[in-house]
């Protein structure tokens, strides 16, 4: 396995098992211990920021990992970037980096000083990012909608006129198609076995000076519906 372009795509699988806790992990250029740099104008090449994961992911357990990362040449890049990701993937982390990234576009301008960021290794599960639950809410509703037809002969009471034009408009709400999702950004990698030495293959190299990854730490059913989400 190695680093491959992202792109989004609608999950057909179901997201409500998907509560477990998942390892993540991430990188950036604002990590004390990873960044380079001193002061507020610090950076992480691509091929640094891959060392800095390699030596958390080193010390958890891991049968699997798929992992997001965006990179640039410059902070404005970087910011348009994960805004473009997070319009369909707003996980804390990425909503994080979009508002450090874009405050640093304008750091000479008005002076922020910037609080330097600790990372720690967190724990998340793959049905509470936002875009994963509305799609898990639709697959109830449409559940609910199938159990509701297997009854509808048995109440002769659903023939009201008034309970009728309800379920019709109902029906039509569960069985629109949810939108396309759209906004892939940046690379993705999965791997499980010899996740390490997989890390180094095919990413880009130390051109880039601003790069930020996160990894998800679990079993490759865990990550089934991420590597679904993020082909």
């Amino acid at each position: 396995m190695s680093w491959t372009s992202l792109s989004l795509a609608n999950p057909v699988s179901d997201a409500s098992g998907l509560n477990q806790k998942l390892t993540v992990v991430s990188v950036d250029p604002w990590e004390h211990g990873v960044k380079e740099g001193n002061g507020e104008h610090t950076f992480l090449s691509f091929p640094n920021a891959i060392d800095g994961l390699i030596n958390k992911l080193s010390k958890i357990p891991a049968e699997a990992v798929f992992a997001v990362a965006v990179y640039a040449a410059n902070a404005k890049d970087l910011s348009s970037q994960i805004n473009t990701l997070t319009s369909s993937f707003p996980i804390k982390q990425l909503l994080k980096w979009q508002r450090h990234a874009a405050k640093l576009i304008t750091l000479e301008k008005d002076k922020f000083n910037l609080v330097e960021q600790i990372t720690d290794v967190k724990k998340a599960s793959i049905n509470s990012i936002p875009e994963i639950k509305t799609r898990m809410g639709k697959a109830i509703s449409q559940a609910a909608l199938t159990a509701a037809v297997s009854l509808s002969g048995e109440d002769p009471l659903v023939n009201l006129n008034s309970f009728e034009t309800n379920k019709i408009t109902h029906d039509t709400e569960v069985n629109a198609a949810l939108p396309a999702l759209v906004g892939g950004a940046g690379l993705r990698f999965y791997s499980e076995g010899s996740i390490l030495s997989d890390l180094k293959v095919g990413h880009p190299g130390h051109e880039y000076t601003q790069t930020a990854i996160l990894a998800f730490v679990g079993s490759s059913a865990d990550l089934a519906y991420l590597k679904e989400m993020m082909p």
